[in-house]
């Protein structure tokens, strides 16, 4: 695979000699080595060192929400403001997406349609398979919808806190926070002060101790303001 991202890498910007492993390596966490996604990140990098600072770059990038802007809907036959719950909801528990959907059958639908899109994770099915593009959903529906947007962060929290206080209780107060709700962010670090700190030291250890070669892009659990990384919370 690492080869044939890197023939791939090498053919779209002409310039195989200065394809390093890191590079490579780099690309394949930025797109999950999905080809269509490499295409578009390449499109336009005339060099290495253009496409070495897009794959440095912190946050979302106007690359890639076009690419969710131009490709969404033709990829997975659902509109954007329909799939803002992705850009919400990392975690793709059923239960949770049926919360928020009011039923099952249009959450399993929707994981279907993600599925035969080749968006979710081989690895883990509960998760989309590109951080980026997940990233870039909740920019475009954040510009565009926002007070929607406040709503699914403010139903989420409360759905985890009813289910799951201690276990999510970094994503809880992110979305509290997220949502715009500082009293009942407030009322929720109060609560479960201690498991936020434990959750912020593990946070902090967390590049440290994972291991070279796994497919994990986050630590699980991961927080969207105070712990947050550059792939955010876990649901």
């Amino acid at each position: 695979a690492s080869a044939m991202l890197r023939s791939l890498v090498g053919s779209e910007m002409c310039i195989r000699d200065s394809i390093t492993h890191d590079l490579v390596n780099e690309v394949a966490h930025v797109t999950g080595g999905w080809p269509l996604l490499v295409d578009f990140v390449l499109e336009d990098a005339a060099s290495v060192e253009e496409l070495h600072f897009f794959l440095q770059s912190q946050g979302t990038c106007a690359k890639a929400t076009g690419f969710v802007q131009q490709e969404w809907k033709s990829l997975t036959g659902m509109s954007l403001k329909d799939s803002m719950l992705f850009g919400v909801v990392r975690h793709l528990d059923p239960a949770l997406l049926a919360h928020h959907l009011g039923s099952s059958t249009k959450a399993e639908e929707q994981l279907s349609k993600l599925e035969e899109s080749g968006l979710l994770s081989p690895m883990d099915p509960r998760r989309m398979q590109h951080p980026i593009i997940r990233d870039s959903i909740e920019h475009v529906a954040t510009a565009r919808w926002p007070k929607e947007m406040l709503k699914v962060h403010l139903k989420t929290a409360q759905y985890l806190q009813n289910h799951e206080p201690v276990r999510r209780a970094a994503d809880i107060l992110a979305h509290f926070v997220q949502a715009n709700r500082p009293a009942d962010a407030m009322e929720h670090i109060e609560r479960y002060g201690d498991t936020l700190v434990d959750r912020f030291l593990y946070k902090l250890s967390f590049p440290f101790a994972k291991k070279d070669g796994t497919e994990e892009d986050e630590a699980p659990g991961g927080c969207t303001c105070l712990l947050y990384t550059s792939d955010a919370a876990d649901e």
